[in-house]
Order: C-alpha cells, then sequence, then structure tokens
C-alpha cells in the first residue's frame, strides 16, 4: 500500500514509522520537521526503548509528489490547519484513492469529505497518541486503538477497508470497523472532551485524573453533559473499547463508575504510561494554540444552541479560552511567572 500522511508533527510520524515497515510512506508537511525526517529518519521511543525507521520520505512541495497515486491518504494536522493542508494538496486529490482524518472533533469529517467526496472519506476515530522529546524522539505515549467506519459501502469500499483494519493491526495499531460513521466520531469527541474538561484545568496526566475520586466525578459530569449533547442533535451513541460512553453514563451508577475509571488508572500505571495526557493539555504546557474550538467548544455551542445546562464544559470551555487569551495574546510566560507550572 502506498499511504501518505499529511501532517509532520509526532502522531504523523509515528503512523509513518510503524507503517514504513511494510509499505511506501510519503509524509506531507509545512514545518522544518521534513528536512529533519529526510536526514535523520525517524526515532521513536516506547517503555521497551527507542527504535530508529529510516524508510520514510517528506515533502513541504505538493508539486514534488503530484505525479504520484496513493492508495490512503491519512490527516494527522492540528484541526485549525486542516483547510491550508486541503488547499495545498489539492493538486494530487485525484490521485488519492481513499483518505481518512485522525485530527480531533466532527468537524474534521466534513472537511474531509468536502475534500475527497464522500465515496472515498472513510470515517474514523483514533485514541493513539504521541509527543515529542526534548531530543526530537517521538514518545509514543498512548497505545490506543483506530476505528474504521464508511460512509459509501461498496464491494470495492467494503475491501479496502477490510485490508486496512488488517494494515494498522500489522502495524501494531488495534483496529476495529463500524457500521455508524457518525456515531463513532460523535463518541470520540465526548469522551474525548471530557478528559480535556478535567485534563486542561489540572494539567494532570490520565492516570493521576482517574485515581481521584474528585476529580473521576467531574469526568463523569462532562461525559453526562457531552452525552446529552450529542443526543439533542439526534446522534446514537455506542460503546467503543476504551470510549465506553453509555457504560460509564447510563448502565453503571457512580461508584460503579469511579471504580472502572480507577482500573484505567491502574491498568496505566502497570503499562508504564505515566505521561499519558490530553493533547489540548500538552497544548497548554508549551502555550500553543489549542483544538478547543474543535471539541469542548463544539459541545459547548451546541448544548447553548439546543438550552441544555452544561456547567463543566461551560466552566472548562470558557478558561480555556481565558488562558489562551493571556499566553498567545498578552503574557507569553505567565504559567512559569506565576509558578503555575
Amino acid at each position: 500500500m502506498k499511504i501518505l500522511i499529511a501532517g509532520t508533527g509526532a502522531l504523523g510520524m509515528l503512523f509513518a514509522a510503524h507503517l514504513s515497515e511494510k509499505h511506501e510512506v510519503v509524509l506531507f508537511g509545512f514545518s522544518k520537521n521534513t528536512d529533519f525526517i529526510n536526514n535523520n529518519g525517524i526515532k521513536v521511543a516506547t517503555p521497551l526503548g527507542i527504535k530508529h525507521y529510516k524508510n520514510v520520505k517528506a515533502f513541504s512541495n505538493p508539486k514534488l509528489i503530484e505525479s504520484e497515486k496513493f492508495d490512503l491518504m491519512i490527516t494527522v494536522v492540528k484541526s485549525f490547519a486542516t483547510k491550508d493542508y486541503y488547499d495545498a494538496l489539492e493538486v494530487i486529490k485525484p490521485n488519492i484513492s481513499y483518505a481518512l482524518s485522525f485530527q480531533n472533533g466532527i468537524k474534521k469529517e466534513d472537511e474531509l469529505i468536502n475534500f475527497i467526496g464522500k465515496e472515498k472519506a472513510i470515517s474514523s476515530a483514533c485514541t493513539i497518541g504521541a509527543t515529542f522529546t526534548d531530543k526530537g524522539i517521538v514518545n509514543y505515549t498512548s497505545p490506543g486503538s483506530i476505528w474504521l467506519s464508511l460512509y459509501e459501502k461498496t464491494n470495492t469500499s467494503a475491501k479496502f477497508l477490510e485490508e486496512l483494519s488488517q494494515t494498522f493491526i500489522d502495524a501494531s495499531f488495534p483496529a476495529n470497523i463500524e457500521d455508524d460513521p457518525i456515531g463513532l466520531v460523535w463518541n470520540k469527541l465526548v469522551f474525548y472532551s471530557a478528559g480535556a474538561a478535567v485534563g486542561c484545568l489540572t494539567l494532570l496526566p490520565y492516570h493521576m485524573i482517574w485515581s481521584s475520586q474528585n476529580l473521576c466525578k467531574i469526568f463523569l459530569d462532562a461525559l453526562k453533559e457531552g452525552k446529552n449533547v450529542a443526543e439533542s442533535e439526534g446522534i446514537r451513541l455506542f460503546d467503543m473499547n476504551g470510549l465506553e460512553v453509555i457504560n460509564l453514563t447510563t448502565t453503571l451508577n457512580e461508584n460503579e463508575a469511579i471504580e472502572i475509571l480507577n482500573g484505567k488508572a491502574n491498568q496505566l500505571k502497570i503499562k508504564n504510561l505515566k505521561d499519558l495526557r490530553v493533547s489540548m493539555s500538552v497544548d497548554i504546557l508549551r502555550q500553543k494554540k489549542t483544538e478547543l474550538e474543535f471539541t469542548l467548544g463544539e459541545l459547548y455551542h451546541r448544548g447553548k444552541k439546543n438550552s441544555l445546562n452544561t456547567p463543566v464544559i461551560y466552566t472548562s470551555y470558557h478558561i480555556v479560552k481565558g488562558l489562551e487569551e493571556l499566553y498567545l495574546n498578552k503574557e507569553r510566560n505567565f504559567l512559569y511567572k506565576y509558578r503555575l507550572i
């Protein structure tokens, strides 16, 4: 399979590295990472050690690859940068057979369909995470899962989806095929936003949030609020392995749900995944623009439109927005200046 990955950040490099062992992978990005990748390859750090991958090509000029044909394109850029990437890749769009987006939020799906067409778009959700170390090494922080679904199912697309699922599995990325392309994206949004609601305010990793009974309660309140917003939009949520929205908010009582979250925390500790944070809290720590409007903001605005009471989402949204306003526009280093981190 020949794969184009749009985005040369940590997650794009992680997927490129693993997939390059059996497939031809090309990375496209605007950042200086393209030169770094071509000169040095990609080093990925896991609890088992560091592995060096050298079979990935990277480009920053789309005209250099406009004559090449790709079986799959994967978009992994920050949600607010999507338009710039899709505009740049317009020249090679006819040469892409299928495309999916591992970005956060639900607007990513509309942007993907507008770019590639519904017949070529694959709905997806992903809980795999990565960050950069100080030495430019990709730190594989979250060995999560992938969920895939089709908007327009044909014999050809269904066969490709099966092959793609196996491709990810062979690259050590657990993959699942679902029937509901809208529900799976919303399910990820609701679960991710609950993590963001607590993680962005505490700046704590997941294993610490889920170890605290009080923080678990806030997480569950945010999860319930997100579920209510989804249902007000006519969305049917369902449990996915690792993203059990219905079970945690409806099937179980609060104490039982907290026990499940405590169990998740213990599993993260056992697997030595003590640096697993929601990506938005990592952006705050690095004083970078977050994906607030595509995650918590999406639920906040839709909840407000539908006259829902969402106190946790409301509070978290406005606090993160205020933090961003400070460090992006006024006091660049205030988190350090006031000893907040």
